[in-house]
C-alpha cells in the first residue's frame, strides 16, 4: 500500500477557531499530513456543547468509518 493510498482519520476537540498551543499542534499535524494522506477529520468547531461532542463522538466514529472503510 503507498502512502497515497493511506487514510487516516482524526478526532480532536482542540481545534481552531480557539487559539492556543495545542489547537495549532493539532491544525498543523491534520494539514500536513493532508499532503501525504487521505485525511478525514472529526474536530471540535465550538458549534455545540463540547459534552455533546463528546456525547456523540462514537456514534460519528462510527457512521465515519462505515462511509469510508480504507481509514
Amino acid at each position: 500500500m503507498s502512502s497515497s493510498e493511506i487514510e487516516i482519520l482524526f478526532v480532536s476537540h482542540k481545534y481552531p477557531p480557539k487559539i492556543g498551543g495545542m489547537e495549532k499542534q493539532s491544525f498543523e499535524l491534520i494539514n500536513s499530513s493532508a499532503l501525504y494522506l487521505k485525511v478525514h477529520t472529526l474536530v471540535y468547531d465550538n458549534n455545540e456543547s463540547i459534552l455533546t461532542f463528546f456525547f456523540h463522538l462514537n456514534r460519528r466514529i462510527i457512521s465515519k468509518i462505515k462511509a469510508n472503510p480504507s481509514i
